[in-house]
């Protein structure tokens, strides 16, 4: 009995992080943004209030609840604005589980291995994903290197034995460790790698 009530305690203690979060939203009559508590609050009131107009019968009890913890996870996530259609894409990125758990644990960026022009890449790698991972982002980012095969315009992959040649095997290895080394000129921090092509695979 006393784990568990010790457990309901350091749930309330949790959620009251609630009031902490602020929205886009902004209070009727006051200059302030509405926090996630208010607003989950007013949700549950509200579904009661109009529970007359439900095009068929409900559980208000269920429904309630669900207004009332529908943004918990924001606790750890953060509010992202309705229409922040960049913010939405990342979203997922900073979820977690109950206990704290990253809900995507692995975030993979493909790079063609043949590809000279990787701007965007290294626009999204330094700009978008090490801000939001922050210091787990080496262990939540891998870079693969893809199309090996196709990396020297097809030269130097052995058909028959489906892998690389030395030559090929050290042009891709140099290709991976460009890419890692210039994002860790920028950010200090030194992200792993794996080239593959169909049917092959080799870890950077």
């Amino acid at each position: 009995m006393e784990e568990r009530l010790e457990k309901q305690l350091a749930f309330a203690l949790e959620i009251d992080k609630e009031k902490n979060i602020f929205r886009q939203t902004h209070l009727s009559g006051h200059g302030r943004r509405e926090n996630d508590a208010e607003h989950a609050w007013h949700m549950a009131i509200m579904s009661y209030v109009f529970r007359e107009y439900a095009n068929e019968e409900v559980d208000l009890s269920r429904v309630m609840l669900m207004c009332l913890i529908h943004d918990i996870v924001e606790i750890d996530a953060g509010d992202t604005y309705a229409y922040d259609e960049e913010g939405k894409k990342s979203r997922k990125l900073r979820e977690a589980d109950e206990d704290g758990n990253a809900l995507v644990d692995l975030v993979v960026v493909v790079v063609d291995a043949s590809s000279k022009d990787l701007a965007s890449t290294y626009e999204l790698i330094t700009k978008v994903l090490i801000p939001i991972l922050g210091d787990q982002a080496e262990d939540r980012i891998l870079i693969a290197v893809n199309q090996v095969d196709a990396a020297m315009k097809g030269r130097h992959w052995n058909e028959m034995l489906n892998m690389p040649d030395d030559t090929l095997k050290d042009f891709v290895a140099r290709k991976a460790e460009s890419i890692v080394s210039r994002i860790e000129s920028s950010t200090s921090l030194r992200l792993r790698t794996v080239c593959y092509a169909a049917g092959y695979k080799e870890d950077g």
